[in-house]
């Protein structure tokens, strides 16, 4: 059985005619390949294949079934996938944003989120305990708000986008927490202060600034 079937497609913008009657087989196991140059339409081809809209007319069969008119993601959980030009994540978008792009690509986006749920509830229980081994008991004092912001001013400060980041950060926010506060009563002024500059001027962290010098030497 073809695996893949576009049969007379078409796709029209208002007057604008992109694709007109673009037919196209793949058998299992065969590899094809559009070429053309820039502005042939062959971006707004795939886009008709992998679901991001539908054609004005024609068909697409996957496996010899009409997804003519499902969406992107019913034809991912069909098989179907696609890689783009540009394969990791894009900082430059939200959360919700690369969510949907991964779910684009076939990547199983709630297994994913519930092993870094897992694996962050380990780290935090963990680190608890030895909080509590540390000090040889615990309160809930340690629950408070301000416990809370320290985390955030620790993942800012050494990179939000990378494993290392945070740990650079609670380094650096440990000895300044120590040295600033052993000059004055008002340390927590100071570190706000330095908090937001680094919001300002160094949105992606100590950790940023380091890989950015490194690709630009």
């Amino acid at each position: 059985m073809t695996l893949l079937q576009v049969q007379n497609v078409s796709r029209h913008f208002g007057s604008l005619i992109a694709v007109k009657d673009v037919s196209l087989t793949v058998e299992p196991g065969e590899l094809r390949a559009v070429i053309g140059p820039n502005g042939a339409r062959k971006t707004t081809f795939f886009n008709l294949i992998s679901g991001f809209f539908p054609p004005t007319s024609g068909r697409i069969l996957l496996d010899g079934k009409d997804i003519t008119g499902l969406p992107a993601h019913r034809r991912v959980g069909m098989g179907m996938a696609r890689t783009l030009q540009i394969t990791e994540i894009f900082p430059e978008l939200s959360v919700r944003e690369n969510e949907r792009r991964a779910r684009f690509l076939g990547i199983p986006v709630e297994l994913h989120i519930w092993l870094s749920f897992v694996i962050s509830c380990l780290f935090v229980s963990l680190a608890g305990t030895l909080y509590a081994m540390l000090s040889n008991f615990t309160d809930p004092r340690a629950l408070r708000w301000d416990m809370s912001g320290n985390f955030v001013i620790i993942a800012v400060l050494g990179g939000m986008r990378s494993f290392w980041g945070p740990l650079i950060g609670a380094a650096i926010f440990v000895v300044l927490q120590d040295y600033v506060s052993s000059q004055t009563e008002n340390w927590m002024s100071f570190i706000g202060l330095f908090f937001v500059l680094v919001v300002l001027f160094f949105p992606r962290g100590v950790l940023g600034i380091i890989r950015r010098k490194a690709a630009s030497s």
